[in-house]
């Protein structure tokens, strides 16, 4: 979800993706009045007809039942319903598909809904749901559809209020007069995964919407706010925004930190372990905990990205704010950004854009000149009071400086990359090249010539959110035969084979190939026969990968000799790749954006600990919009409630030693370069703290040792 210039959130949303509903009952399926039964896929017809893709299904008192195959590979099992003929739901608001999780742990599925065009052409729209075991209700309200009249447009926003509409998308093929297709997956299950659906369904009237207001602009007012609605904590005027300043502070005078704290977060009531001034691991009695420089018991607890927030774009979208200030204006002017649009779709790849930090301009508003030190200090308060001891990644590096609070931080190497790899943030490395070793180090010696020797340093990472590949493709070694002869990785790649085969005919007889020489395949681009070719790109799939840790590991070790290897803030679990990060790290590090962390369970001998680097849970209340976030909950007591049981669970995993809320503050609402805004923070864009995330952090931060030791 992150980069390390911006850290995002990054999944991308499809267009129309909240044009379905799903809502998950754990026993049994109720039917409105006004709606239309689409399709039943648990009657034997649509059993029969279905496509399966390494699932089994079967019936359950007339419902779908469906759990991945045993020995699946495919990331996104699941099953395909034909519909023949078509069905027209161009009369309803929204569909809608009734799931039960019958499972141990939370599961991810897909619903995907495929429609014909006038142009005959079939467009399809997917939603994808984390669905816990119990019973749950998840609701997302429909966007407006395509075309209606006098509907304002707004773009860079992944949320969007009820009455906009989307620019340039597939709503405007998405057309549900004829529904040809039916799909539900699973997204990288578990083996455990099993769910039981129960019927679609079309609801509501297509006509039913929500007025724009009068008059649309501006959207959001001067202090960055959604102007269209009031809420708790709304300020509304300059004196309001720092109304509650002296009361916050005398509650964090009355309530500092817990007392049972050693100066970095230890537990001093634990046992004694030797002091080495600086942070390391340790497994006691079945456990693991990090062992802090004081040689105390300490589990991480803290918040990613503490910072002075984020700019949201202005260019083409003025007409949107109230009031800005200009750039030549002595106090407020400097808060305005340029950069070039790399990560946005919406504006062309390398155009200047003018962005406004709000967040910015409301911290100097706020507190004066001296906004920066008194951010600072504030949140070296604030923290610890919430029952905090950790600074994440992301984080201003100042307040990481004044040396309160432990903190912990990643490089992103420049470095060679594979030309035909397809990455998220970017194309993996060609780790064989002699540069990605160098670009390591530059990286970490950069950081390290002030923080080589500093005991507040948790640990130091490489990289964040890798693209890996499908598992069990060996998508490594594929997008490296792809590459031009001149790659270094494919280089090694065909040494390798050449020293296996000996002939390039023994290789064209095992792959079913005709190269004429090894340098004709060296020249080649195209992928080999995955299946015949198997064994042979699964051993240099392995290969890559155990290359970049170990490079890795040995750069940290080198730079940082006192210092945890924290690995590479895994995006999702992957089986091929976790073995041989266990094997490297000091620390396994997730970006791990599920309801709790009881699904992580390495399948390896000797795992080492796990430390969760992002996870959030948002609403689409109080000026914010849905989608709001990876993970949505209707409002910010809910959000409470799900962060003291996703901390809970983590403490009473026993690979689990530390966990990164991610983000210290919302996103703006009217969305950052990439669109994305969520309302993840601890503390919303006019630095008012919300008072739901405070008090749950509290509640479970300042018993978590006394949690974390119960047998």
């Amino acid at each position: 979800m992150t980069n390390n210039s911006t850290p995002p959130r990054i999944r991308p949303l499809n267009a129309l993706a909240a044009l379905f509903t799903l809502t998950i009952l754990t026993l049994s399926f109720s039917i409105a009045a006004e709606e239309k039964l689409i399709f039943d896929p648990g009657s034997a017809e649509s059993i029969a007809s279905a496509q399966k893709k390494e699932v089994i299904v079967r019936r359950d008192d007339g419902l779908l039942i469906m759990q991945p195959a045993e020995g699946f590979s495919y990331s996104w099992p699941g099953c395909i319903f034909p519909l023949s003929p078509a069905i027209d739901c161009s009369a309803y608001r929204e569909l809608t598909l009734d799931a039960a999780n019958i499972g141990p742990v939370s599961i991810e599925v897909g619903f995907k809904v495929t429609c014909e065009n006038a142009a005959g052409k079939k467009v399809s729209e997917e939603k994808r749901f984390t669905i816990p075991p119990g019973t749950t209700t998840m609701r997302f309200a429909a966007p407006p559809r395509p075309g209606d009249a006098n509907r304002p447009v707004l773009f860079l926003m992944r949320g969007i209020p009820s009455w906009a509409e989307r620019p340039n998308s597939k709503a405007s093929a998405f057309e549900l007069s004829r529904v040809v297709e039916i799909a539900v997956h699973f997204v990288r299950p578990a083996t455990a995964a099993l769910v039981r659906f129960g019927k679609v369904h079309a609801r509501g009237s297509a006509t039913e919407s929500d007025a724009p207001p009068s008059p649309v602009y501006p959207i959001f007012d001067e202090y960055g706010q959604y102007r269209h609605a009031d809420w708790p904590g709304k300020i509304h005027s300059l004196a309001e925004l720092s109304t509650g300043a002296a009361a916050e502070l005398a509650e964090y005078t009355a309530k500092p930190r817990p007392e049972e704290w050693d100066q970095y977060g230890g537990w001093t009531k634990g046992p004694q372990f030797p002091a080495t001034g600086f942070f390391y691991v340790t497994n006691l009695q079945g456990r693991w905990w990090f062992i802090d420089p004081l040689g105390k018991l300490f589990f991480a607890h803290g918040i990613h990205g503490v910072r002075y927030g984020t700019a949201s774009p202005v260019t083409e979208r003025e007409q949107w704010f109230e009031n800005l200030p200009a750039a030549n204006d002595a106090e407020l002017g400097s808060f305005w950004e340029k950069y070039n649009a790399w990560g946005s779709w919406y504006y062309k790849e390398g155009l200047p854009v003018r962005a406004y930090n709000f967040t910015q301009a409301n911290l100097r508003r706020k507190y004066g000149a001296g906004w920066r030190n008194a951010f600072d200090e504030l949140c070296t308060r604030r923290l610890p009071s919430w029952g905090m001891n950790t600074i994440g990644a992301g984080s201003t590096m100042s307040i990481c400086d004044l040396r309160r609070m432990a903190y912990y931080l990643y490089v992103v190497p420049k470095a060679p990359v594979l030309a035909a790899a397809k990455g998220y943030w970017a194309n993996f490395y060609d780790v064989f090249d002699p540069g990605f070793a160098t670009g390591v180090r530059q990286a970490l010696a950069g950081m390290a010539k002030t923080r080589a020797d500093d005991p507040w340093l948790l640990g130091v990472g490489v990289d964040n959110e890798l693209t890996w590949g499908i598992p069990g493709a060996s998508s490594l070694a594929v997008s490296t035969l792809q590459c031009p002869a001149n790659q270094k990785g494919k280089q090694v790649f065909v040494d390798d084979l050449r020293a296996k085969y000996s002939t390039i005919e023994s290789l064209n007889t095992q792959w079913g190939t005709a190269h004429a020489s090894w340098d004709a395949l060296l020249a080649a681009t195209n992928a080999p026969d995955p299946k015949r070719a198997a064994p042979d790109l699964a051993a240099f799939n392995e290969k890559t990968i155990d290359t970049y840790f170990r490079i890795c590991r040995d750069g940290v070790r080198e730079i940082f000799p006192h210092h945890l290897y924290t690995g590479c803030r895994f995006s999702h679990v992957q089986p091929d790749v976790d073995p041989i990060a266990h094997r490297y790290c000091d620390v396994v590090s997730h970006n791990h954006y599920k309801w709790n962390v009881d699904e992580l369970k390495p399948k390896v001998d000797n795992p080492r600990p796990i430390m969760i680097t992002e996870f959030h849970f948002n609403a689409p209340d109080r000026g914010y919009f849905s989608p709001s976030g990876l993970l949505e909950v209707p409002d910010q007591k809910t959000r409470g409630e799900r962060y003291q049981a996703y901390l809970k669970s983590a403490l009473k995993h026993p690979l689990v030693i530390g966990t990164f809320w991610f983000l210290y503050q919302h996103q703006p609402a009217s969305g950052r370069f990439d669109g994305e805004n969520y309302s993840a923070g601890f503390v919303d864009c006019v630095d008012t703290p919300i008072r739901e995330m405070a008090d749950a952090s509290r509640a479970v931060g300042y018993s978590m040792y006394t949690i974390r030791s119960e047998k």
